[in-house]
């Protein structure tokens, strides 16, 4: 398993964190493009970028060595979620990050957990990066204890079927939310 630490928030920055997150929220809800989504449990701030899909995903091991993961079928793809959580309020929040800490999908019909990239991956060739996500930011995986005043980023991996709208990310570790991508409202 791998443990994280978290990045640490200046004091002086995390009201304006908690602020600009309401005020975000608040202009998604009315509109707004921006097509990031944003949740607040009750000890854990959110946001997430909408899924990326692709056919390959390339990561870089803790070791170094570059890893790549395709999907289990020719009928699947792999989808790529980006996600930052802050601890704002709680002395230490006790996270597992696996397969049940996160699903995607679409309210209306699926929700998919994430895939462990670790145990999946074989090594990359070094030359063929068409089609694929090339991540440059950290896998989240494992254990982690994530303190007041700290945030973890990082992404998600998740091996799903092609034509299942990638509509919400459900959260399920410390606190339970979930974030949605599409206006369910308005048909998409």
């Amino acid at each position: 398993m791998r443990v994280f630490s978290g990045i640490p928030l200046p004091r002086a920055v995390i009201g304006s964190v908690a602020l600009a997150v309401a005020l975000l929220a608040a202009a998604a809800g009315c509109g707004g493009e921006d097509d990031i989504s944003y949740a607040r449990g009750r000890q854990l701030h959110f946001s997430a970028k909408p899924p990326r899909v692709a056919e390959k995903v390339i990561f870089t091991d803790g070791s170094g060595r570059r890893q790549a993961v395709r999907p289990r079928a020719s009928n699947r793809q792999l989808a790529v979620v980006s996600i930052t959580v802050a601890n704002l309020s709680t002395t230490v929040a006790s996270m597992l990050l696996d397969e049940g800490a996160v699903q995607l999908g679409d309210r209306r019909s699926d929700r998919i957990e994430a895939i462990n990239p670790y145990e999946q991956a074989v090594p990359a060739d070094d030359t063929d990066d068409r089609g694929a996500i090339v991540l440059e930011e950290q896998l989240l995986w494992g254990q982690v204890e994530l303190e007041k005043d700290l945030q973890i980023e990082g992404s998600f991996i998740f091996d799903v079927p092609k034509g299942l709208i990638l509509g919400t990310l459900w959260w399920n570790q410390t606190d339970t939310v979930s974030m949605d991508f599409v206006d369910y409202q308005r048909g998409r």
